[in-house]
């Protein structure tokens, strides 16, 4: 037992030894002239000429040194230059060095360089414990692309990572970057950022709080609070992913969450969860509650649907908007739904497709297809094509109706006024006086011009084939009572913006029986 105790003993003692000795192996030294002079130094010699130290694999040279063999260290003076493996090479005019911590000093013009990379500064640190090189009073990273400046630095040579912090810029051929830290892989040229960040080209500005960006593919990812603008555009979202140079130079990016896509030009706002954007030629595309808002003259059109695309016609002149699939607008003067629609900026023209609805004040209008035309801000004139209708509530079981093939609806200031009636015209109206309802108006004629007024119609006149009966108020049987293709949809008219997301499929109760009967 004891034996093994002793044996134990020895073991950890040498053990201990060895180390000790590692850690302080003496630093090797050669040169042309060796000098000591106690009356000057006498802890220290002189070493003039090609001097040349080595320690644990690095190799110092200088034009002189004073070398402390007891502490193990040096000072060197001139043409430093540290060696370290095949790729690190530190350059300046001064070099402390400690052979026991492994940790040198280098001050005044220093350069540190590795493969194509090189780090410029005035007062350098180098711990070889860790291979780390640490500046402290500005300095600068320069590779083969970019050239990145900081007031603090910290370089691991192994890993090639290179943490700048404070007052960052990193200077891109395309573009500069400016943010509070930041951590760029010399290897693989993708930098990290972090804290408020700025990216400005002369295309574009990007800001973020954090994210990374690949400098030799110039792909990216910014987070929290990002943007990017250009001097037409703003789109911003939780996160957005970018590729400046996407399809041979065009900027992409991408939107995710909370997104934000703004026209400052054609006042245009876009948002929804999920978008992607091209810079030139100029589109994008939102999804996943996707809507529009676009002011016009102090008021604001907004719509919404599955799907809303923004482009440019061919020329590059003026946007064009198509939102498909569930399509509903809302504006404070009208109101409308269709399975898709299509804006065009250059004339205010929406077109509504596939079971268009528009609301004006009091009046449903119901077509095949729907074109709205506005003016300043608001309806100018509404062209119905095939299957027009125009209806409006009397009472609980009466509805003034307008039906014929096409149609066109003029507006003054938010009203209708005036209702051309091309082909196949048929009427069913209520003329009221002082004491309410007169009778029921049924006419047809081949086309019609009807005048109107507080929504109400004010005259008929029926150009071809005219012919009218006015019956007593309740004379009409029910079935009678509409006109063929009938239909109230009231439950699906957005009374405020945010209805635009409640989307109502048609009942049968929205049709009238009597009228599927007598087809």
């Amino acid at each position: 037992m004891k034996s093994i105790f002793i044996y134990s003993f020895l073991l950890v003692f040498l053990l201990f030894s060895q180390l000790s000795a590692q850690e302080k192996k003496q630093i090797d030294y050669n040169a042309e002239i060796m000098e000591y002079d106690e009356s000057i130094n006498k802890d220290a010699m002189r070493l003039k000429g090609n001097v040349v130290f080595s320690h644990e694999g690095a190799l110092m040279y200088c034009d002189s040194a004073d070398f402390y063999s007891k502490q193990n260290s040096l000072e060197a003076y001139g043409s430093i230059h540290l060696n370290q493996g095949d790729s690190i090479d530190l350059y300046g005019d001064y070099l402390s060095y400690n052979g026991n911590t492994r940790f040198a000093m280098v001050r005044y013009n220093v350069k540190l360089t590795q493969d194509s990379a090189y780090l410029l500064t005035d007062s350098l640190n180098y711990d070889r414990n860790i291979n780390m090189a640490h500046y402290f009073d500005y300095g600068k990273l320069v590779d083969s692309v970019n050239v990145l400046t900081s007031r603090q630095g910290f370089y691991y040579t192994d890993k090639r990572d290179f943490y700048a912090v404070d007052s960052v810029v990193l200077v891109n051929p395309d573009y500069t970057m400016h943010c509070d830290s930041l951590k760029y892989n010399v290897n693989s040229e993708i930098a990290y950022f972090f804290g408020p960040t700025e990216i400005i080209s002369d295309t574009n500005y990007i800001y973020c709080e954090n994210g990374w960006y690949n400098t030799k593919t110039d792909i990216a990812q910014f987070n929290q609070n990002a943007y990017l603008e250009n001097n037409k555009q703003r789109l911003s979202g939780d996160s957005l992913y970018y590729e400046r140079h996407k399809n041979g130079g065009h900027g992409f990016g991408e939107a995710f969450q909370n997104v934000e896509l703004t026209d400052t030009v054609d006042k245009v706002t876009l948002r929804g969860h999920y978008a992607y954007y091209y810079e030139n030629p100029e589109r994008s595309m939102l999804v996943d509650s996707a809507y529009c808002i676009y002011v016009m003259e102090g008021d604001s059109l907004f719509f919404h649907a599955d799907t809303i695309r923004s482009f440019h016609d061919t020329a590059g002149d003026y946007k064009i908007m198509k939102a498909y699939y569930q399509a509903k607008l809302y504006k404070s003067d009208f109101q409308g739904k269709c399975d898709s629609l299509i804006y065009t900026f250059q004339d205010s023209v929406a077109k509504l497709f596939y079971d268009p609805v528009l609301w004006s004040e009091d009046n449903q209008i119901t077509a095949d297809f729907i074109e709205i035309h506005t003016k300043n801000g608001r309806i100018d004139f509404a062209l119905m094509n095939l299957n027009s209708m125009i209806v409006s509530q009397e009472d609980t079981i009466r509805f003034n109706q307008i039906k014929g093939n096409n149609m066109v609806g003029y507006f003054r200031n938010d009203s209708l006024y005036k209702i051309d009636v091309k082909g196949a015209g048929e009427t069913i109206y209520y003329p009221k006086d002082d004491e309410g309802l007169v009778g029921a108006n049924k006419a047809t004629g081949s086309n019609m011009l009807i005048f109107m007024g507080d929504s109400e119609v004010d005259e008929i006149i029926l150009k071809d084939s005219p012919e009218g009966t006015m019956n007593p108020v309740n004379h009409l049987p029910p079935s009678q009572l509409k006109l063929g293709g009938f239909q109230w949809l009231i439950e699906h008219r957005p009374l405020e913006w945010q209805d635009i997301f409640i989307w109502k499929e048609d009942s049968v109760e929205v049709k009238d029986p009597s009228i599927q009967k007598e087809k």
